[in-house]
């Protein structure tokens, strides 16, 4: 979560080949330049994010001030840094993480890493070739390369809970596990094995974060957090404010105030 009110942000969608497997791209700029000190709040999220940080250019040293992985998680947090003047980042389907790293998706649950923990030695590489970028759509262009470069297509593919997967985000989170299980032919215990191995969420938390995130990006059209939480799934009010502060540390109205323009 960044505030709105000192940053320019920007997303971009993949390209056919990575749809699916990853989110977006995404990039902003602080406005006033160097932001010396940076306090950024995650929330739970179904997405792994690959992170760069990046001062203005320096002739005789590299510019990168970070690069990090922040996994999946169903869990919020506060993260300190400073020190840059933009940011790049690129989100990552939970799912797709065996595709490029070549390890389940539960291993790197919420971790926050740094990058050369992830990618060892392409990492500099990487690193360089993002610093040297001329702008967002340069970025996106190297780090779609390198993805590509990287995906494994012959990773093992559940398809059963890739659509799976995919009926829980069109349902906005929205769906009942028993009767989803029921429709691919599995028993609620076979079908929450499979997904968990899959995604490393079990289904039905996987679904309330998926709601979750759909409420939030939502919640700017919506002039009522009754009708928000009601459009959305929520028994009431209430428990849209219980699940709000339970994913995102923060009231609904806070997080409005923090990231509003």
């Amino acid at each position: 979560m960044v505030n709105l009110k000192t940053v320019t942000y920007e997303t971009a969608l993949p390209c056919n080949l990575l749809h699916g497997f990853v989110s977006h791209f995404w990039c902003s700029y602080w406005r006033h330049g160097v932001q010396n000190y940076f306090c950024y709040y995650s929330t739970a999220n179904t997405n792994a994010e690959l992170a760069f940080a990046f001062s203005p250019k320096n002739a005789s040293r590299s510019n990168n001030v970070f690069a990090s992985f922040l996994g999946h998680t169903e869990n919020h947090a506060r993260i300190e840094t400073g020190g840059f003047s933009e940011m790049f980042g690129v989100s990552i389907h939970a799912h797709a993480i065996p595709f490029f790293f070549g390890v389940p998706a539960l291993q790197l649950s919420d971790q926050l890493l740094d990058m050369k923990e992830l990618l060892h030695r392409e990492a500099a590489v990487l690193i360089d070739q993002l610093a040297r970028g001329t702008g967002f759509a340069d970025r996106v262009k190297i780090m779609s390369q390198y993805l590509l470069s990287r995906m494994n297509t012959a990773s093992n593919q559940d398809l059963l809970m890739l659509n799976a997967i995919k009926r829980i985000r069109e349902m906005r989170g929205n769906v009942d596990v028993r009767s989803l299980a029921n429709e691919f032919s599995l028993s609620q215990k076979q079908f929450e094995r499979r997904f968990k191995e899959f995604s490393s969420f079990n289904p039905k938390l996987y679904s309330r974060i998926i709601r979750f995130e759909s409420s939030l990006s939502a919640s700017p059209r919506y002039n009522s957090y009754t009708s928000l939480a009601l459009e959305h799934g929520y028994y009431d009010q209430a428990h849209f404010i219980n699940e709000f502060r339970k994913f995102s540390g923060f009231s609904p109205r806070k997080y409005s105030s923090l990231t509003s323009y």
